[in-house]
């Protein structure tokens, strides 16, 4: 649901009220509520009991929005996006970024890799390691650039990727880009954010192992 996401809460409300999506007469009946209640998440980190705290933590902030927003967000409108909007955090899907992967190891290469499978999982990052929210965790690394363009902030978070030592190119599944959202509960280490990958299931750690092996096998270390 991130393409509805605007710059502040009362706008990325309006246009989920403008789509239909957020019944501020009757909260309890907003269609986006069914549509978390119907979630199938690709990891088996995602429970039943996650689903429920996502759908009432919506169902919280629709019902704020009925009682108080006529005050807090008076005059507030949903904008148009402009015609070529920061790339959002869509849904993973199995094997989308390995299935563009062009091959070779120009920069560029491994630049357009990096966005279409370690950035576009970034979500599972959220938002610890994003720069745009140091106050979620302060002793977090915040490698995570959004900011600029999206392809601009790919760029920039991996560069923060590799000049911040993520990343193994001599053995390259012990990078800490690997290992710490796996968790000391997914064969890992220690990770503040805990478990975040599910090996053997997940795309977003298959995406980001994918990435991990080709930048190494680029170094010239790995065979």
């Amino acid at each position: 649901m991130t393409m509805f996401v605007r710059d502040t809460p009362c706008e990325t409300m309006a246009c989920l009220g403008e789509l239909g999506l957020v019944d501020l007469e009757a909260p309890e009946q907003s269609k986006v509520l069914a549509w978390i209640e119907r979630a199938q998440p690709l990891s088996p980190l995602i429970d039943a009991a996650v689903v429920q705290a996502e759908h009432d933590g919506f169902l919280e902030w629709i019902s704020h929005n009925s009682e108080c927003g006529r005050f807090e967000c008076a005059g507030v409108v949903c904008s148009s996006r402009e015609s070529e909007p920061f790339c959002d955090v869509a849904p993973e899907s199995f094997g989308t970024g390995i299935s563009l992967d062009r091959g070779g190891c120009t920069d560029l290469a491994l630049e357009q890799l990096f966005r279409d499978t370690v950035y576009a999982s970034r979500g599972r990052c959220f938002p610890c390691h994003f720069e745009t929210e140091k106050n979620a965790a302060l002793e977090a690394l915040h490698f995570i650039e959004q900011t600029s363009t999206c392809d601009g902030s790919s760029l920039e978070t991996m560069h923060n990727v590799v000049e911040a030592g993520l990343i193994d190119v001599l053995v390259p599944e012990q990078s800490l880009l690997l290992q710490k959202p796996l968790g000391e509960e997914g064969g890992g280490v220690a990770h503040g954010g805990h478990q975040k990958f599910y090996p053997g299931s997940d795309t977003g750690y298959d995406n980001f192992v994918y990435w991990v092996k080709r930048y190494a096998a680029c170094q010239g270390t790995e065979g």
